[in-house]
């Protein structure tokens, strides 16, 4: 199964980065993703992960904390 973030996830994370919330990244979005990466020390992919949502202290759903 391919993990994926829920609307609300991307939503927490866009506030969180202080960009437009609107529950798709967008290519600004990503960007801002990556650099939060690099001062986290996480891999900058640009993509929400498990790794990253938990870094941010964002809920995961009980399907996702089984991948």
């Amino acid at each position: 199964p391919v993990f994926r973030a829920t609307k609300e996830q991307v939503m927490q994370t866009q506030k969180m980065l202080k960009v437009t919330e609107t529950g798709k990244l967008s290519k600004e979005d990503r960007e801002a993703l990556k650099t939060y990466q690099t001062e986290n020390g996480l891999k900058a992919t640009g993509t929400l992960n498990k790794v990253t949502l938990e870094k941010m202290g964002i809920t995961l759903t009980d399907k996702q904390k089984e991948m």
